[in-house]
C-alpha cells in the first residue's frame, strides 16, 4: 500500500518516517510550503506531489495531516476529484471519520482516523518513539482491522475506538498531557516568587514530579495521592489559598483539589471531608 501525505508538518513527517521504518511504502508529500514537502520527501525517500490529483494518483491511502479546522474543507476539495477505490485517513484525536469525511462511501472511498497518544514535538526524533506510543483507530471496520493487524505485528499497542467516544478520549489525553503543563506552570510561578530562578525551580521540583508521576503510573492516581488534601489538613490548604494571590491560579488550585478530594474520600470513606469541601468551594475573598 502506497501511503501519501497532505501536510508536511511535525505529524505528517513523523508518521511518514515511522511508517517507512516499519516497512511501509511512503509515496510522497503535498504541502502549502514546497520546502516542507521537499523535506518530508527527502526524509522518507519519497516524492513531492504537484497537486491533489497527483497525490491521489500516486497513493492508495492518503493521510491528511493538517490542522483540524482544515480537514473537512480539504475533503470537500478532494471530493471533486475521483476518489473511487481510495482510502483517506486523518490523524485528529478529537474528530471522527464521519465529521471529517461526510458521505465518503458515496464517492467509492473509505475513511478512518488513526491517532497516536504521543506529543509529536519535532520531525527529527519524535518518530522514533511512536513505536512505544498507544494508537487508537476509528472509522471503517476493514480499515480498523488493517491498522490493528499492521501496527500490532510491529509490536505497537493499538485499539479501535467508537466515533461517539473520540471527544471524551481526546479530553482524557489533553488532561494527562496539556493540562499538566498548567499545573507545572502554577508550581513554577510560586517557586519563582520565593526567589528561585526558573531553572533552579525546575531542578528542585524534578525529583518530586518524577517520583509522583512514577507512582501514578504504577499505583494509579488514588494510590499515589499524598499531601494536605489526602490528609484532610484544612489549615495547610487554607494557607495555600492565602499564599496564591492570582485569581486564576487560586481557581486552578481549588478545582484540582476538589477532584483530589474525591480520590481521598474513596481512600478514607470513614472520614468526613465536609469542612474541606466547603473550603475548596468558597469564592475568592
Amino acid at each position: 500500500m502506497r501511503i501519501g501525505f497532505i501536510g508536511a508538518g511535525k505529524a505528517g513527517i513523523s508518521l511518514g518516517r515511522f511508517f517507512r521504518s516499519n516497512g511501509l511504502s511512503v509515496s510522497g508529500y503535498l504541502s502549502r510550503s514546497r520546502s516542507s514537502a521537499e523535506r518530508g520527501a527527502s526524509l522518507t525517500d519519497s516524492a513531492v506531489f504537484e497537486d491533489f490529483a497527483d497525490a491521489l494518483d500516486r497513493s492508495d491511502l492518503l493521510f491528511l495531516t493538517v490542522p483540524d479546522e482544515e480537514l473537512k474543507p480539504m475533503f470537500g476539495l478532494l471530493s471533486r476529484l475521483n476518489l473511487n477505490g481510495k482510502t483517506l485517513c486523518h490523524a485528529s484525536g478529537v474528530l471522527s471519520t464521519a465529521e471529517v469525511f461526510p458521505g465518503i462511501r458515496e464517492f467509492g472511498a473509505r475513511g478512518c482516523s488513526l491517532h497516536p497518544l504521543y506529543p509529536i514535538h519535532d520531525t527529527e526524533t519524535a518518530w522514533r518513539s511512536l513505536g512505544d506510543a498507544f494508537f487508537t483507530v476509528e472509522g471503517d471496520a476493514e480499515l480498523q482491522a488493517f491498522w490493528v493487524s499492521l501496527l500490532g505485528s510491529a509490536g505497537v499497542r493499538i485499539r479501535p475506538i467508537g466515533a461517539a467516544d473520540k471527544k471524551r478520549y481526546h479530553a482524557a489525553a489533553a488532561a494527562a498531557s496539556n493540562l499538566s503543563c498548567a499545573l507545572a506552570g502554577l508550581s513554577l510561578g510560586l517557586m519563582e516568587r520565593c526567589g528561585f530562578a526558573e531553572k533552579d525551580a525546575l531542578d528542585a521540583l524534578a525529583p518530586l514530579m518524577r517520583a509522583n508521576l512514577e507512582n501514578i503510573l504504577t499505583k494509579g492516581p488514588a494510590g499515589a495521592l499524598t499531601g494536605p488534601v489526602e490528609r484532610n489538613d484544612i489549615q495547610t490548604v487554607r494557607s495555600h489559598l492565602t499564599a496564591i494571590e492570582d485569581e486564576d491560579e487560586r481557581a486552578l488550585y481549588r478545582s484540582a483539589s476538589r477532584l483530589l478530594l474525591k480520590l481521598a474520600a474513596g481512600r478514607h470513606p470513614e472520614r468526613s471531608c465536609a469542612a474541606m469541601k466547603t473550603l475548596l468551594s468558597e469564592d475568592r475573598k
